[in-house]
């Protein structure tokens, strides 16, 4: 499945809302249609990192055929 992203965050807040989606799926996945949309909060980098989540995020996924 091919997977893009896009989203925006706070330089200020380091608040961040994201939109993934799904699409040309094969074999068990083929036709099939994924939609995901996260929000939380980034935190300070963790070693061997640029950027790293922290907190809790909250997504909702949709699968259609």
């Amino acid at each position: 499945m091919l997977l893009s992203y896009e989203g925006i965050g706070s330089a200020a807040t380091g608040h961040e809302t994201l939109r993934f989606v799904g699409r040309q799926g094969t074999g068990d996945l083929a036709g099939v249609y994924a939609q995901l949309t996260a929000e939380g909060d980034v935190g300070a980098p963790n070693p061997g990192c640029d950027l790293s989540g922290a907190g809790t995020y909250n997504g909702h996924v949709v699968f259609a055929r």
